[in-house]
């Protein structure tokens, strides 16, 4: 990791590069302010630009309050020019962080729903929240963009609770989280991240919360209406508990109805970000079906006075026996769904024609 060593002037009005520690932290150097621990990229001028801010450099009047900061006070400014890390991805601990598989088929949601897979809504007030085809230009494949609506002042999350199977390896290590983000309909708002662990200290028993800790970044002024922002927080050592279970809580601050986007999102062990890496789909999949998964059209022979009996496999071993959910019955009666394992579920049909339905079968943390 090289952290900023020079703006370079030319690029910008000074015509020469001046040296990051002869910058005074609280005065706007042709448009930015520099303060403490920042990474992010921001757009300008249709051009992602990379800032890696010196963590030993301090804003004394937001240092307190907001850990990580970019001030883009003059938005129409040229780019500027830093080093920073450009080595292999690391792994990333957030299960569906493109966010591109969505089994559960909707696209409008209200607090407490899960929107794309792993990821639920939080929030009071008025949040909501869709999936839309939102691709970040040159990232890849059709990556998908979680759409978070707040229609009032109230706050609105993205939470994902990573199982203490995984968690348990995190006890006294950093890790570090990115994502991208886009701002619409209020620029003067932050994105604040949570760490969480289960406070019951039974595993993944999430009846409450307690939190690791949060930061906030802040993009102030006129920060971008409509283009993309990349940013980073770390945070660490993480105590014992979260062998419990980890939350990841993402969402934006503010004292206005907003849109945000977010995608790409990561967490990964260390302190230093890598770039984001596409797994295969397939991948990814079975990944989430091991916490949700939907059958439909699960069609049953006719039968007549006797009782039918059907095993159903689930497509991979899932993390814990189910809560089943059948809908969409149709042409018949009695059909049900028991003895449910991580494995497969048995199913009875009494006296009952041939019916139709859609199964899930859900294991989720939240």
């Amino acid at each position: 990791m090289t952290v900023l060593a020079t703006f370079n002037c030319d690029a910008l009005t000074g015509g020469t590069s001046r040296a990051l520690d002869a910058i005074p932290t609280a005065t706007p150097i042709d448009g930015y302010q520099v303060v403490d621990g920042c990474r992010a990229f921001v757009e300008i001028g249709g051009v992602l630009k990379p800032f890696v801010f010196d963590s030993s450099q301090t804003d004394a009047t937001q240092t307190t309050v907001f850990p990580n900061i970019i001030r883009p006070l003059d938005y129409s400014s040229a780019g500027v020019w830093v080093e920073q890390f450009t080595g292999a991805p690391g792994v990333n601990i957030l299960i569906n962080g493109a966010p591109d598989v969505w089994q559960h088929g909707t696209s409008g949601f209200v607090a407490g729903d899960v929107a794309a897979d792993m990821w639920q809504i939080l929030g009071s007030g008025t949040t909501a929240s869709q999936l839309i085809a939102n691709a970040i230009p040159g990232k890849g494949r059709n990556a998908k963009t979680l759409r978070m609506t707040n229609a009032s002042a109230a706050a609105g999350y993205l939470y994902q609770r990573i199982s203490s199977e995984k968690s348990k390896k995190l006890v006294d290590k950093y890790v570090t989280a990115s994502f991208w983000t886009s701002n619409y309909g209020d620029t003067s708002s932050g994105m604040e991240i949570n760490m969480l662990y289960p406070t019951s200290g039974i595993a993944d028993g999430w009846s409450s919360y307690t939190s690791v800790g949060s930061q906030t970044i802040w993009l102030d002024g006129s920060a971008p209406a409509s283009g993309w922002a990349f940013c980073t927080a770390t945070f660490g050592p993480l105590p014992e508990s979260v062998k419990y279970g980890l939350g990841y809580r993402i969402g934006r601050v503010g004292s206005t109805s907003h849109d945000t986007l977010f995608a790409f999102l990561k967490l990964e062990p260390g302190k230093i970000y890598t770039p984001f890496e596409f797994i295969d789909p397939d991948a990814v999949l079975s990944e989430c079906q091991r916490y949700y998964f939907k059958i439909d059209d699960v069609v049953v022979s006719n039968s007549d006075s006797v009782r039918l009996a059907n095993n159903i496999i689930w497509p991979v071993t899932m993390r814990a026996a189910p809560t089943i959910t059948v809908s969409n019955v149709s042409g018949g009666s009695g059909v049900a769904f028991g003895y449910a394992t991580i494995h497969g579920c048995y199913q009875t049909i009494p006296n009952s024609s041939a019916a139709r339905c859609t199964l899930e079968a859900s294991a989720e943390l939240f």
